[in-house]
């Protein structure tokens, strides 16, 4: 019974004057007893699509995309706290002025152009001041440390 009843359902509504509206046709479907027959029938109910604003969004990413190019290494990784999200790096060289020590073990390093990155998982990382090291941008908003022709990273997170 219930197999003939959905079907019969979304033949007769749309074709009945009660359904000629959104609203009678919300009204419609609210009533129906069973849930799979009350979502089936939200589910044929059809908004109308907007029009007006549909050639400013299909030119909106293409230009987004051109902004993205560059950022500047002052900026490279405060993009999620200052207001900088417009343009992207993915690495960035720096060398390396100073390494410190927090009391949990973690490095913090000051590089050269006054950046401070703190390290974030407690691993051996051997840094060596004067050195070039690469900043690398990692999923999620996550940052990597590596030594220039090294494969060995660290994740970091920028303090200053």
């Amino acid at each position: 019974m219930m197999k003939y009843l959905l079907p019969l359902c979304l033949v007769v509504l749309p074709c009945s004057g009660m359904a000629s509206s959104l609203e009678s046709a919300l009204i419609a479907c609210k009533k129906l007893p069973d849930k799979t027959q009350r979502l089936a029938c939200f589910d044929q109910i059809q908004l109308p699509s907007p029009t007006t604003g549909s050639d400013t969004e299909t030119t909106g990413p293409a230009e987004t995309a051109q902004g993205q190019a560059v950022l500047t290494e002052d900026d490279f990784g405060l993009e999620h706290k200052a207001a900088v999200k417009d343009k992207l790096q993915s690495t960035v060289p720096m060398v390396l002025k100073n390494i410190s020590k927090t009391p949990f073990g973690l490095q913090i390093f000051s590089f050269e152009n006054a950046q401070v990155w703190r390290q974030v998982t407690k691993e051996s990382f051997n840094a060596k001041v004067g050195k070039t090291y690469i900043l690398e941008r990692g999923s999620l908003n996550s940052f990597f440390l590596s030594e220039e022709g090294s494969g060995r990273k660290t994740r970091v997170r920028r303090d200053k």
